[in-house]
């Protein structure tokens, strides 16, 4: 009996997490600036998505979960079509414009964020705890960026894998 109640629970555990991905889905769809149709979410936990309103997002592309997109208020994300973005990874927009503040035009009081915008493009997958940091633009298709790589610079190759903290390429595919 015990047994059999512990399956159910289970069971509803699993039906819960299902429909809370679905609800996400159905609201952050229509937050984003674009989005091309069959996105999916995987995993029971949920990407973090910040300012959807300044992302754009094209055909096919999985997002799964605890992924970072955060783009700020003056810059934007464009993921091309079929574009897999896996756990962990993250997509960041914002840095610290240290020029001004080493010159003295502004202190830590003050707003001292930087914003480039991020273009990743068609056919890329993102790999697990990957960072893409601001103004990386990906325009080659069939990109691979490795588990843990810190993305500093941008790549216009095709076919390639790019690994490394920075990232660079390793290996023609």
């Amino acid at each position: 009996m015990i047994t059999f109640i512990i399956r159910i629970i289970i069971s509803l555990k699993r039906r819960m997490s299902i429909l809370k991905i679905k609800l996400y889905k159905f609201y952050i769809e229509r937050q984003f600036n674009s989005c091309g149709e069959n996105l999916k979410f995987f995993g029971p936990g949920l990407p973090i998505i910040h300012n959807p309103q300044n992302i754009i997002i094209g055909k096919n592309v999985r997002i799964n979960e605890y992924a970072f997109l955060f783009p700020r208020q003056n810059a934007t994300i464009t993921l091309g079509n079929n574009v897999t973005i896996s756990a962990f990874a993250k997509i960041i927009t914002a840095k610290y414009d240290l020029f001004l503040l080493l010159n003295g035009e502004k202190n830590f009081h003050n707003d001292i964020h930087a914003d480039e915008s991020i273009e990743i493009g068609n056919d890329c997958w993102i790999a697990s705890g990957a960072t893409i940091l601001p103004g990386v633009r990906i325009t080659g298709t069939n990109v691979v960026i490795g588990a843990g790589t810190i993305l500093t610079k941008s790549f216009h190759e095709s076919n390639v894998l790019i690994a490394g903290n920075p990232g660079k390429i390793i290996k023609k595919l």
